[in-house]
């Protein structure tokens, strides 16, 4: 009964600004039930907590007029969750941890809510959730209060135990009792249809990236920082502190596992490995850019090299002609789509007199092009890729464009869905070649 009655009234806020309000003055009483059904993975959306978001989901004005005693509540619960144990996994067998991210996530996904609405940060709110964070360092999860290892450490310890979790499902698959299997004790899931299954490595490393998610959004605009007021310039520093730039780095830097079955082999339900997600390093990206920004050319580069060039190759990997549905490759394109080439695009000018990274560039530039041909590109990220493209190609010699204009003069004689990109691609290079042509005529 209760999860039909919040399934229902997370639509009825959905459908108007009126009824949001109706439910909004309800609030109190959501917050007191918040913490009911949260650890069922199956009923997301359909608690009590989901109804508190939902009455203020994307309302601004609903959002401001939250008081600071409400959010205070919230961050007392996500403070228990940091100190101790889910009591209803630990007896479903699950590891005791000490602290609990799986409830813990789930508080941090209503405060992003509250801190960002219709696609920007509310500066009151965001301002108002880091000093709630900062006086309660538990709600920061072990690895970033006080001498927490930090959060690449985290998230490498995290991946791995989902990776271990994963052998042990394939031992348990195909031998039953051997050692192997009880050197580490974690629950399986009762079928491949078992929704609340909780796989605690993947629940570790979505709590850090949801906190760094929120983070990155409490971060003052660049516009707000230029302005000089001390109270964002201490916010921007507060958050550096939290989550060193090396830190960031080193996520992005870190591999998928991909699963490719040989041939003959019985494929996965899904392909979306255990651990460490594309949706993972988006949060990375978003914090990156809204905290610290990507100010000189070596560090763009050493982003490109080390993080989003190895990215956009395993893409080009998972791209399939069999007709297979790989949830791996749709979140890999969303990832690269949302995050990686907007950066790329955003920061252009570094293309410019970048002749040390000339062979950085030319591998960067056919990769994507390889990319452009992916089937399962939606329109936005085919456009995505396309505006790379052209934003790269303005900036490099025309002597580095022949190779690709060799294979543009191919594809564009095989004119499909698929070679859009190469069309648009071929015609600004005639058109920088030509005004190439006559800028040089003009000074001879």
């Amino acid at each position: 009964m209760v999860v039909a009655c919040c399934r229902f009234l997370c639509h009825f806020c959905r459908t108007s600004r009126q009824n949001q309000k109706a439910m909004f003055d309800h609030f109190a009483f959501l917050l007191e039930n918040s913490n009911i059904l949260l650890s069922r993975p199956s009923l997301r959306g359909s608690t009590p907590l989901d109804v508190a978001y939902s009455s203020l989901m994307e309302n601004t004005e609903l959002a401001l007029a939250l008081r600071e005693h409400y959010l205070e509540k919230i961050a007392i619960y996500l403070s228990r969750c940091g100190l101790q144990s889910n009591s209803e996994l630990v007896e479903k067998g699950y590891p005791d941890l000490g602290w609990d991210p799986v409830e813990g996530e789930r508080y941090l996904d209503f405060l992003r809510f509250y801190v960002w609405v219709n696609g920007e940060s509310v500066e009151e709110n965001a301002n108002l959730v880091i000093r709630l964070l900062i006086r309660r360092p538990e709600c920061l999860g072990p690895a970033l209060r006080g001498e927490g290892e930090g959060l690449l450490r985290a998230v490498m310890e995290a991946n791995k135990m989902s990776e271990r979790i994963a052998d042990r499902r394939k031992l348990m698959d195909e031998a039953e009792g051997t050692m192997s299997i009880l050197q580490f004790e974690h629950p399986l899931p009762e079928s491949d249809e078992d929704e609340d299954y909780i796989d605690t490595g993947s629940a570790i490393l979505n709590f850090y990236c949801t906190l760094v998610d929120l983070l990155g959004r409490c971060a003052p605009d660049v516009s707000v920082i230029a302005q000089g007021k001390n109270e964002s310039l201490r916010a921007r520093a507060i958050l550096r502190s939290l989550v060193p730039l090396e830190d960031l780095q080193g996520v992005l830097s870190l591999r998928f596992t991909l699963t490719n079955p040989a041939a003959g082999e019985e494929r996965p339900k899904s392909d979306m490995p255990s651990g460490l997600i594309p949706g993972n390093k988006q949060s990375i990206v978003l914090f990156l850019e809204r905290v610290y920004g990507i100010e000189t050319q070596e560090l763009f580069y050493k982003l490109l090299e080390d993080a989003f060039l190895p990215d956009l190759r395993a893409a080009t990997m998972l791209d399939r002609n069999d007709g297979y549905e790989s949830d791996m490759a749709l979140a890999m394109n969303r990832y690269i789509g949302n995050s990686i080439l907007p950066l790329l695009i955003k920061h252009s000018s570094f293309y410019n007199e970048a002749d040390d990274y000339a062979n950085l560039l030319d591998a960067t530039l056919h990769t994507v092009y390889r990319l452009s041909k992916n089937r399962m590109l939606t329109k936005g990220q085919r456009e995505a890729v396309s505006d790379f493209l052209v934003a790269l190609t303005s900036q490099m010699q025309p002597s580095m464009l022949l190779k690709l204009l060799r294979k543009l003069t191919i594809d564009v004689s095989k004119l499909s869905e698929y070679t859009t990109v190469a069309l648009r691609v071929c015609i600004h290079s005639v058109k920088c070649f030509f005004f190439i042509i006559i800028f040089w005529g003009r000074t001879c």
